[in-house]
């Protein structure tokens, strides 16, 4: 963002023998003003073909989250994840509720191989 640069989404694809196969995907340029969620979100999108097409390879096994719920079950969460006051207002706000967040960004037609 802070330099304008595109990105490039790369990822590895396991082959037989301990071996995997390096796809670089197609640079997504973003237009001036794009927010960091509209650049995360474009990135997903194009990853998206990839991991539905083959999602053993993506599965994880523990929850991924920084912030739990103040009224969590502490076994269910890493010991990483903290409770957060703004966490929670937002939970409250029922941030839970709201719609996937969808991308403004065009990216490239590329047929996964």
């Amino acid at each position: 963002q802070r330099t304008g640069a595109p990105l490039i989404n790369v990822h590895c694809e396991p082959l037989p023998g301990g071996r995997y196969r390096v796809v670089f995907h197609p640079r997504i340029e973003f237009p001036a003003g794009a927010s960091l969620q509209e650049m995360a979100q474009a990135c997903w999108d194009q990853f998206e073909p990839v991991v539905r097409k083959n999602p053993a390879p993506w599965l994880w096994m523990y929850k991924h989250w920084r912030y739990r719920p103040l009224a969590a079950n502490l076994a269910a969460y890493p010991f990483y994840a903290n409770i957060s006051e703004d966490f929670e207002r937002r939970l409250d706000e029922g941030a839970r509720k709201l719609p996937p967040m969808t991308s403004k960004v065009k990216l490239p037609m590329v047929t996964p191989a």
